[in-house]
């Protein structure tokens, strides 16, 4: 299991007057971001969902957005993490619940939903992506060979959370200088993966419950939630076929 990316997000009701809170905002970033914040020349007017402020952490492996109504971290692991879970959820807890708590003085506390999305690839399987996606998920006829796979299974835990796990297969290419040729006919493919990827999120709760707010408590529980599949349960769904949750 190698971990590839992770994305957090946190949506708040849109917050108009934003723009004007970033430089007390930096300032509670600058232990883990570089400062200042890079402001966007995004009309008042713009969607909300448009960044209107980004960074980067100081050794440029997260990106941190924030919109209006929503802010988003994204982090992509280098080898020095990427074999080990504990080590990614570390690095992000000490970035994403600071932030959490540094924000909701600007939104009076008013998270909407927030959620966690990990990317892993799976390098050790005795047989191409495709077809243990084919043989273990699916369980169809078929009188050829798919070239891809592309499955999501959707679940509702404690009647809070979406459960989001999917599958696919990532043909993996040497890298090329040459743009006009970044096609698989010019490329020598290096490996063939199965991708997995977990979103775990409290938004059921958002659509189905009136008057529904999030907080820090449940982001806490979207890290256990996710910390419990990546350590406990990940094996027996990809290797047997079998979730549970």
């Amino acid at each position: 299991m190698l971990i590839q990316t992770t994305t957090f997000n946190a949506f708040f009701p849109k917050e108009q007057g934003m723009r004007r809170n970033f430089i007390n905002i930096e300032d509670g970033l600058k232990d883990h971001f570089q400062t200042p914040l890079h402001l966007l020349p995004i009309p008042d007017d713009a969607p909300p969902d448009i960044p209107r402020a980004q960074t980067e952490s100081h050794e440029g492996h997260s990106k941190l957005n924030i919109s209006l109504d929503r802010l988003s971290l994204q982090t992509k692991y280098d080898h020095r993490f990427q074999s080990d879970w504990y080590k990614c959820k570390e690095y992000l807890e000490n970035r994403i619940f600071p932030l959490i708590n540094l924000m909701k003085g600007y939104i009076d506390n008013n998270y909407s939903f927030s959620g966690l999305t990990t990317e892993i690839f799976i390098h050790d399987l005795d047989e191409e992506p495709v077809k243990h996606l084919f043989e273990n998920f699916i369980k169809i006829g078929s009188n050829t060979n798919p070239f891809d796979v592309n499955l999501k299974l959707t679940y509702v835990l404690r009647e809070r959370f979406y459960i989001n796990i999917s599958f696919s297969n990532v043909r993996l290419y040497e890298k090329t200088t040459n743009r006009e040729k970044e096609l698989p006919a010019y490329l020598q493919q290096k490996d063939d993966v199965l991708s997995v990827l977990i979103d775990i999120n409290d938004r059921y709760a958002h659509n189905f419950q009136k008057d529904y707010h999030s907080d820090v408590d449940v982001m806490d529980e979207i890290f256990t939630i996710t910390n419990d599949i990546l350590t406990g349960k990940l094996d027996q769904i990809i290797y047997e076929g079998r979730v549970e949750l």
